[in-house]
């Protein structure tokens, strides 16, 4: 290995964690500034569920999709246009004039940011040779880790000294160092052959079933569960999953592979990650509202309480390695949902 290879994998690393690092610190970031924005933009608590769903709801739409498109096309150019996206929606974010126009961005966002956290992983493996992997996601985990932990106490930190608007205008320079990284050490990917093609059927038949349903359970939360509204996008949500499964079976390339879900452990694990990220989402929307308006605390304060949750899952992340030589899996999943009960029962 050269010297020039030496030093490019190596600032992969640097450019892909600062990259990721952003995307995962919007996660939770966000959450401290909620009580300031309902202030500022006058607010309903539906329109700041808006502001932190619409970012995760946009994510799950596209991450498989650009998943497979980073397989089809160069991963290195697809994973540039995803931070084309991301910076332009923070900026946009930061500028927002209204609520709604803060919520479009957000959209934008997890957007860009699905194709983040698809391709970034893929990308560091490509730069590393197989002995040196585990090392290299080891930093990288570390890195995004701590943007999901630091993001609360870093958001008080900023509100404090600024206002709410920077903690999107914050991404900027993140995002200008590691594209600059990027640019010198990412080298053009494989292309892998597809004899179906994209699935585009299959994409909007995702959007659509996951758009709709999940529009349909805001409407009828908003509005009432007994209007026609409600039920036709759920029905609608309900129609498009029922295509799309149809839609995967047949096609040559499919986006998803259904056939996953036949698998005990698989469909265990999935939906134990769906209950884990209810639990965050709920307590990380609710709990800085109730410190603000009901404790009166100040941004930093509420920074640091809300730290607790992802320097938790960092911890345990950390440990986890160590841990399943010791337990097995379902002991550690039944652990994990024990401690979830308990954790639900002391907030409520």
């Amino acid at each position: 290995m050269t010297a020039q290879d030496y030093h490019r994998k190596w600032w992969a690393l640097v450019g892909l964690s600062l990259l990721a690092f952003t995307a995962f610190l919007d996660f939770t970031i966000v959450s401290t500034a909620m009580p300031y924005i309902q202030a500022m933009f006058n607010a309903s608590v539906v329109q700041l569920q808006w502001v932190t769903s619409i970012y995760a709801m946009t994510l799950s739409m596209f991450m498989i999709a650009f998943g497979k498109m980073g397989d089809i096309y160069d991963r290195r150019k697809v994973f540039y246009l995803g931070f084309l996206f991301f910076g332009v929606a923070s900026i946009g974010a930061a500028l927002s004039p209204t609520i709604n126009w803060l919520i479009a961005f957000r959209a934008l966002q997890g957007f860009g940011a699905a194709i983040v956290f698809t391709l970034s992983a893929a990308l560091l493996t490509a730069a590393f040779p197989k002995a040196e992997q585990p090392r290299a996601i080891g930093i990288y985990s570390a890195v995004t880790g701590l943007g999901l932990a630091i993001g609360p106490f870093l958001g008080g930190l900023i509100i404090t000294a600024f206002n709410w608007r920077y903690i999107f205008w914050v991404n900027i320079p993140i995002i200008v160092a590691g594209l600059f990284f990027c640019l010198y050490s990412l080298q053009p990917s494989e292309r892998e052959e597809y004899h179906g093609g994209f699935d585009w059927l299959g994409l909007f038949l995702l959007i659509v079933a996951i758009g709709a349903s999940l529009y349909g359970l805001n409407i009828g939360e908003q509005i009432g569960w007994n209007i026609p509204m409600t039920w036709s996008f759920l029905l609608i949500g309900l129609v498009a999953f029922i295509a799309l499964v149809k839609q995967e079976s047949r096609h040559k390339g499919p986006l998803l592979n259904f056939v996953t879900f036949t698998n005990p452990y698989a469909l265990l694990a999935i939906l134990t990650c769906v209950c884990a990220g209810l639990l965050t989402n709920v307590f990380l929307f609710f709990d800085p509202l109730y410190f603000k308006i009901i404790r009166h605390y100040d941004a930093i304060t509420m920074g640091l309480l809300l730290m607790a949750l992802p320097i938790g899952q960092v911890i345990v992340s950390l440990f986890f390695s160590g841990l399943t030589k010791r337990l097995e899996l379902k002991q550690l999943l039944a652990a994990g949902v024990l401690f979830s009960i308990i954790g639900i029962l002391l907030n409520s």
